[in-house]
């Protein structure tokens, strides 16, 4: 069985701890972004929450057993359906190439009541957080959405890593970059050696739960942040060169953004 453990934030350090455990093998993610308070209001723990949830997918497929358990993390109805969703349009990929049959997934959790959350107009000019990899779609994507509103390069990397196909063409633009780092479990990168089960995951659907979170957090200081897409979707995803796993990443981006809506918006080029 799967289990989700819990999640856990410190602002002073600007790190999201993640943890879950399959069989008794624990597993910790970890995400940075900017320390400080802005890590306390309910859109960034909201947004935390969800990356919590979407990241458990890369654990969750080193066995892919039949059962999730979401341990003391309760989930209204919606989002044990989008989770569930999530997991089975995600690792479509994943369990055609494992011959796999992903349909009988049970997920236990504990039932929250439906949550609701008001609109606010924004009251300073828009901004724009743009995913941004380095090839193509992100500088035709970044040259749309400058036009429409102040925008800024959004780069996820293992912490501290800087690579030259992203680090040039993002100068190039002259725009800022605001940075966050996903720090996966070092049992992944054995996954051959411990009997892992590999293959792809919906990364971009990831990915796109740490903009969400970026954003948040630029919001708290008062602005309108809406996150672009590299597709002719309405998605909050990121852009990397293209992936076997395209298809599935991108409807997990498309769902991701759908299901938070009222965190982020995106522009469609």
């Amino acid at each position: 069985m799967f289990r989700y453990g819990n999640w856990a934030v410190d602002e002073q350090l600007g790190i999201l701890t993640c943890q879950y455990s399959l069989d008794g093998r624990e597993f910790t993610e970890r995400v940075t972004l900017a320390p400080g308070p802005r890590w306390r209001t309910d859109a960034a723990r909201a947004a935390a929450r969800l990356v919590f949830l979407l990241a458990g997918v890369s654990y969750y497929k080193t066995a892919a057993p039949p059962v999730i358990d979401l341990g003391p993390t309760a989930l209204t109805d919606a989002e044990l359906a989008f989770l569930r969703e999530f997991y089975l349009q995600g690792l479509g990929e994943f369990a055609y190439r494992n011959t796999l049959d992903l349909t009988p997934l049970r997920i236990e959790a504990h039932r929250a009541d439906a949550r609701t959350s008001g609109h606010r107009e924004p009251t300073t000019p828009q901004k724009a957080l743009v995913p941004f990899g380095g090839g193509i779609d992100s500088i035709v994507v970044v040259e749309r959405v400058r036009r429409l509103a102040d925008a800024a390069l959004f780069v996820v990397s293992r912490p501290a890593d800087r690579f030259a196909a992203i680090e040039e063409p993002a100068a190039v633009t002259g725009l800022p970059v605001v940075r966050a780092g996903r720090e996966i479990d070092p049992q992944l990168l054995r996954s051959a050696e411990l009997g892992f089960r590999n293959g792809h995951v919906p990364v971009t659907g990831i990915i796109s739960a740490i903009g969400i979170l970026a954003a948040s957090m630029i919001a708290a200081t008062g602005a309108r942040i809406t996150a672009a897409p590299g597709k002719v979707t309405r998605a909050v995803g990121a852009v990397y060169r293209p992936a076997r796993s395209r298809c599935s990443s991108r409807w997990a981006a498309t769902r991701v953004a759908h299901r938070s809506s009222g965190t982020a918006q995106a522009f469609s080029p």
